[in-house]
């Protein structure tokens, strides 16, 4: 087990944003006041961000063959992520997210999935070797839940420490991805569908959750930051830092990434809140899911 690598088994999305000064009402049509397209995908964002953050970095998921997805590859390979896993689909598209950004930052997206959903638990397992030589394996939920549970079941097997991001939230896991779930980290729309509460008191939130997984329940709380319980039971806040919020596209994907690079740094709940949320924040001040930047690292997880 390399005690730095990350592997992260997800999605890659093709993100086309519309800004607008107010969200339409059903019906309604308003005129856009901008217009991006960008790299997203919570898998692809993740990654980056953990990479950004210090991580060895390899990303399993699946992209079509058209430009889109040959714009993932250049993007994940100037960034120094390894994607000798990913799998190229010809005749599939590669997914796309459609994001409508309101002045306040906020946003509402919607996913077409695309390749991603042909992740199967045979490209995972494809991948064994990569993900056993993991020390953390993240995954998300814009994937096939039976891929994120393969990927789980190699990853604990060979002592890894799994991470699931539970977006986009479904009401309910399968029980093979939540027997093998050490860390989870949601939002708390999505704590309240998985655990079918429709209380706004977080800390009850997180203590079900907690009591799901093996290691670890994390809430992101947007502005106010983030709350987690560590496996001795012990609460801990984080405040987020005070930021002119311009795009919340991507800012949970930014948390989670450091999150994980910062667990693997230290083994430490609050250092890795203190990681994730800085980041998360940082993510709200730019367009889009991250700045692009491009890194000369190498990331090192083949066969």
């Amino acid at each position: 087990m390399n005690p730095g690598v990350i592997v992260v088994i997800g999605s890659y999305c093709h993100d086309v944003g519309l800004q607008v000064n107010n969200f339409p009402a059903p019906g309604e049509t308003v005129i856009g006041v901008g217009y991006l397209e960008s790299h997203g995908g919570k898998g692809s964002n993740q990654a980056i961000h953990a990479r950004r953050a210090g991580a060895t970095v390899a990303f399993v998921g699946a992209i079509g063959d058209d430009d889109a997805g040959r714009g993932a590859l250049n993007l994940w390979r100037s960034e120094g992520i390894d994607m000798s896993h990913t799998v190229v689909r010809p005749g599939t598209p590669t997914g796309k997210a459609f994001i409508v950004i309101a002045a306040t930052g906020e946003n509402h997206i919607v996913v077409s999935s695309g390749a991603n959903a042909t992740l199967l638990p045979n490209n995972v397992a494809a991948a064994r070797s990569c993900i056993a030589g993991a020390s953390l394996v993240l995954a998300q939920l814009e994937v096939p839940a039976a891929s994120v549970a393969e990927a789980f079941l190699i990853g604990r097997r060979a002592g890894a420490v799994t991470v699931l991001n539970a977006a986009p939230a479904a009401g309910s896991l399968p029980d093979a991805v939540w027997t093998n779930t050490d860390f989870l980290i949601v939002n708390e729309t999505e704590a309240r569908q998985l655990t079918g509460y429709a209380t706004e008191d977080n800390q009850k939130l997180c203590v079900l959750l907690r009591s799901q997984v093996r290691l670890g329940a994390v809430i992101t709380l947007g502005a106010m930051g983030a709350i987690g319980i560590a496996a001795d039971g012990e609460i801990v806040r984080v405040a987020a830092p005070s930021v002119a919020v311009v795009d919340t596209t991507g800012a949970g994907d930014a948390f989670v990434g450091a999150f994980c690079a910062g667990w693997l740094r230290t083994l430490d709940l609050r250092a890795s809140l203190q990681l994730g949320t800085a980041a998360g924040s940082l993510a709200c001040t730019f367009r889009g899911a991250f700045q692009p930047l491009a890194f000369a690292h190498s990331a090192n997880c083949e066969d």
